[in-house]
């Protein structure tokens, strides 16, 4: 990354990529077929594609002047976030009350609501970072701990959807931590007005 972009910063749209399958997370306009039946978020191969794009966006709070991530706010370990996916403006978004499509014992993540619409606490997610790290510094590793059900976000390589969404995986909310990278994207400097593409 350039000088000044080595942070993830409120604001920043990037990809996400799993780390042991090499994929990145994905929201497109098909819908579960079971379960909460709402917008599906997998897993696919291939950096850049539309709707691969993910906001990094203040939490949900049920005070309306709660604004806790300001753009170009570096991301703190620990700190609580929204994902907002660009092309629906939906949220990444888990339910305890929905199993994963393959993997029974995991939980349902879907998309759902709109960045200034429907949403609530079920689109918090905790960042995580590795002990050594104060800050979330692009391609370094990560876990996404959701807040309501306290899963981690994971993908499941062994899980292959048929058509129309063939050769993705499945993404659902699961018990052992799993690692994520910011990768490709439009990034924030922080304390910056302007916005850097990078692809390296």
């Amino acid at each position: 990354p350039l000088s000044g972009y080595e942070y993830v910063t409120c604001g920043s749209v990037i990809n996400l990529k799993h780390v042991d399958s090499q994929y990145f997370l994905v929201s497109q306009y098909v819908a579960y077929s079971t379960g909460s039946r709402q917008q599906s978020v997998t897993a696919a191969q291939g950096r850049g594609d539309a709707d691969t794009f993910w906001m990094v966006s203040s939490k949900y709070s049920p005070n309306p002047n709660e604004f806790s991530c300001p753009q170009g706010a570096k991301i703190r370990n620990g700190q609580i976030i929204r994902l907002s996916h660009i092309l629906s403006e939906k949220q990444l978004h888990a339910h305890s009350n929905h199993a994963a499509p393959f993997t029974n014992h995991n939980l349902e993540v879907s998309s759902w609501g709109k960045e200034n619409g429907p949403s609530n606490e079920a689109d918090n997610w905790e960042v995580i970072l590795l002990l050594s790290q104060p800050f979330w510094i692009r391609q370094s590793q990560v876990r996404f701990r959701h807040i309501a059900t306290g899963r981690y976000l994971s993908a499941e390589p062994a899980n292959v959807y048929p058509h129309p969404i063939f050769g993705h995986i499945e993404v659902s909310a699961g018990n052992v931590p799993q690692y994520w990278e910011a990768d490709f994207g439009l990034y924030f400097a922080p304390s910056e007005p302007q916005i850097q593409e990078e692809n390296e």
